[in-house]
């Protein structure tokens, strides 16, 4: 549970990386799938450093370059389900009602993932 909530914590403070860029950027003229995809980056550096130096007590990889690489993948597919969710929820839902529904989805589906692929203890 205390991994949970620092997750989360952490994953709030890239939110709020995630989402300014976001809204900034679209408002800047950027296409959405860009501005999304450029906070999401972003808010994915912030969440690793908060992950490895914070939030989880265990690291499963060793090798720090493969562990990132992972993690960004997972970030990556989190990505492409957020740029899903935003362009089928948009035209139906403001941006940020859109936005709030996906992180949840995005938010579940990677701490699950990185929990059990990254930050475990190998058996």
């Amino acid at each position: 549970m205390k991994e949970f909530v620092r997750y989360g914590s952490a994953s709030a403070l890239a939110l709020a990386v995630d989402v300014g860029l976001l809204f900034l950027l679209s408002r800047l003229g950027l296409a959405l799938t860009w501005a999304a995809a450029a906070g999401f980056m972003f808010g994915l550096v912030v969440v690793y450093f908060l992950s490895i130096r914070w939030a989880f007590s265990q690291r499963r990889v060793r090798d720090h370059r493969a562990e990132f690489l992972v993690f960004l993948i997972i970030g990556l597919a989190g990505l492409l389900l957020t740029e899903v969710l935003l362009n089928c929820l948009t035209p139906a839902l403001s941006l940020g009602l859109a936005k709030a529904f996906t992180t949840c989805l995005v938010f579940v589906f990677n701490f699950s993932l990185r929990k059990l692929l990254l930050f475990t203890r190998k058996n």
